[in-house]
């Protein structure tokens, strides 16, 4: 029974063996799906040994067991060649407190040196610039000093007490303005203290002997009357004067001009042009211009450094312009080529103040107008906060209350007819601005004197429009009217029935018969078969023209060199003359009057009826009265009733003079 048990076991242990033989492997690349080994006791995706195998698929991964951690991972980047990961790291052992660095070709351990030393964390200094530092402690109040070898700590030493300030100043005292003059310092030096002279001198400083004049020896021979230093070739010596002039003009000694003497038209470069030349007060050069030639020329060149009020010169920094001092700085002048000169234009972009420096505009003059504008279509004027031009550099400066960007118009220009009239900025003075022009049959031009330097202005209220270019109106057909205006926008426009088209800054606006309300009327133009008729614009800016302005009851109109003068008729409307002054009278007995007391009423004259204005808490029991007692005075008296003595507080006392002639 118990062999037969035996032989059982022993069949079905090799049926058992017989069945795992034949069992088929699993290829987890290809029958396996999302392969997780998370769950796994251990896995090991990479071989090991102690040499590397000489073969090797891409991909495949050995550890070496022999290297360095962190050295010694290797992966199969091309079959057959394996390639270590991470950097290799030079050893470690024996580089305590060394740092890592580089010497371009591979990584080192390298130890401090040089000035200090010590491991990192606690670094010593041992040098300064490679000179060595002495190892004694310094106590407290020394200073490290160079005692030839290294710096070592040294003790100030101070035989007086140290100066802590100077004119109560510390530090480095430079001398200023209140400091002690020479003069103010006591003592003196003795004459042992003075260095011995040298050079040109010889002896002590105080009492110095002239050897040589630079550095060419003096003889010692004492000299005669009337004889004069002469080089003999080896020294000055003194010598009897022979040659030069015996005479001028007859006369000898110190000679002075006189009557018959040559003038400086008879001797041929009279003048030394190497100095300045002195003439009287009112002398008058002339000079005479040729073809070939200029009458005066003043060559140019730098600014000189050293200036007086009146010089003139031609600055070749700045493309040869004439320049005069004026004592201070070097001044433009600007020749007028053009009547009336151009203004100058600066443009800004959100800018909260300009400056246009004196010499940039150029207009030499400081009596400047300014006005800027914003870039809107039309623009708009733009008041700024602040203008200023320097009386002497003529420089502009312009500041706005917030930033701003646009342009600013400077006009320096004070002429006009018989320089009475200012152009100003603009050219609304000149009626210049929007003047309509038949230019073709069939074109009219509208203000063509309009530009960024002589803009046209329009005010509507407070608002104020800037048109910087001209325009044109084309016709094409019709007859009518064509009416031409600024509407309430600023756009300068021409409306009709006819047919036109408009050009530049102008729009046009199609079956206009009339002004619109509201708009600025400045010239109607008529047109006949589409061709604008040559005698058919008026002119509707000097409305006066067709509106004369009489004077009325008391209205005085005076016209003179085209200027209608209005003002009040003197001989109808009383003229009031009127002026008031604080009076403090001393008290008044009962039943007298005070002295006079007076103020000024400019333009008064006696006999003038007066108006008095008596104070509003005038004392009870007190009357007076008021008379121009000379030209320009009031004077002015109160007397106390019989009641009792007053005593009048000062007041405000009022005259009012009225005059009928």
């Amino acid at each position: 029974m118990k062999l037969q048990t035996v032989t059982c076991y022993l069949l079905a242990a090799a049926a058992l063996a017989a069945i795992g033989e034949a069992q088929t492997q699993i290829d987890l690349r290809t029958q396996g799906k999302s392969v997780n080994f998370s769950g796994a006791s251990s896995t090991l995706p990479s071989q090991t040994g102690t040499l590397l195998p000489a073969a090797c698929q891409v991909g495949a991964t050995f550890i070496l067991t022999t290297a360095l951690a962190g050295q010694n991972w290797y992966v199969c980047t091309v079959t057959n060649q394996w390639s270590v990961q991470g950097t290799t790291l030079p050893s470690v052992s024996g580089n305590a407190n060394s740092i890592l660095s580089t010497d371009g070709a591979s990584l080192i351990w390298k130890a401090l040196g040089g000035d200090i030393s010590g491991p990192p964390a606690s670094v010593t200094v041992n040098k300064l610039l490679g000179r060595k530092l002495n190892t004694i402690a310094p106590t407290a109040g020394q200073f490290l000093g160079w005692d030839g070898t290294q710096w070592s700590a040294q003790t100030v030493t101070i035989t007086t007490a140290p100066v802590t300030s100077v004119f109560g100043r510390a530090g480095a005292v430079i001398a200023q303005t209140g400091d002690y003059s020479f003069s103010q310092i006591g003592g003196s030096v003795a004459s042992g203290q003075l260095p011995l002279a040298g050079g040109d001198i010889s002896g002590g400083v105080t009492a110095a002997t002239v050897i040589k004049i630079q550095s060419r020896a003096i003889a010692a021979t004492a000299p005669a009357a009337g004889q004069v230093l002469t080089w003999s070739g080896t020294q000055w010596a003194p010598q009897n004067q022979t040659g030069g002039v015996a005479s001028v003009f007859g006369r000898t000694g110190t000679i002075t001009a006189q009557a018959g003497d040559y003038t400086a038209a008879q001797v041929t470069n009279a003048a030394d042009k190497t100095n300045f030349n002195s003439y009287s007060a009112g002398a008058t050069q002339t000079f005479l211009p040729s073809v070939n030639g200029a009458g005066i020329q003043i060559a140019p060149g730098p600014l000189p450094s050293i200036a007086s009020a009146g010089d003139l010169a031609v600055d070749s920094a700045d493309s040869n312009r004439l320049k005069v001092y004026n004592g201070s700085l070097w001044v433009i002048l600007n020749p007028t080529i053009t009547f009336p000169p151009a203004n100058y234009v600066t443009s800004f972009t959100s800018q909260t103040s300009i400056s246009v420096p004196g010499i940039t505009h150029g207009l030499g003059t400081s009596n400047l107008l300014v006005q800027c504008y914003d870039n809107a279509a039309p623009a708009n004027l733009v008041e700024p906060s602040l203008i200023t031009v320097d009386p002497n550099s003529y420089n502009v400066t312009v500041v706005f209350a917030a930033a701003e960007t646009g342009r600013c118009v400077i006009n320096g220009y004070n002429g006009g007819n018989n320089g009475t009239q200012a152009a100003g900025a603009g050219m609304a003075a000149q009626l210049g601005d929007f003047a309509v022009v038949l230019t073709s049959p069939v074109t009219l031009s509208i203000g063509g004197n309009c530009s960024a330097s002589t803009p046209c202005n329009v005010r509507f209220g407070t608002q104020v429009y800037s048109i910087t270019a001209a325009a044109s109106v084309a016709v094409s057909s019709g007859n009518g009217t064509a009416y031409i205006y600024v509407d309430p926008t600023g756009k300068l426009t021409a409306g009709a029935t006819l047919t036109i088209t408009c050009g530049g800054s102008c729009v046009s606006a199609p079956g206009v018969t009339g002004f619109p309300i509201n708009s600025m009327p400045l010239y109607t133009w008529t047109a006949a078969n589409g061709v604008w008729d040559s005698n058919g614009g008026v002119d509707l800016r000097g409305w006066l023209s067709s509106n004369p302005v009489l004077g009325g009851a008391g209205i005085a109109t005076v016209v003179a060199a085209g200027q209608t003068t209005v003002s009040v008729d003197s001989a109808v409307v009383p003229t009031y003359l009127t002026a008031s002054a604080t009076l403090g009278f001393p008290p008044i007995p009962a039943g007298t009057c005070s002295s006079d007391l007076t103020f000024s009423l400019l333009g008064a004259n006696p006999g003038d009826a007066v108006a008095p204005g008596w104070p509003a808490a005038l004392a009870p029991g007190l009357s007076g009265n008021m008379r121009i007692s000379a030209a320009g005075v009031v004077s002015v008296r109160l007397c106390a009733d019989s009641t009792g003595a007053v005593s009048p507080a000062s007041a405000t006392f009022t005259a009012t003079v009225v005059r009928g002639f």
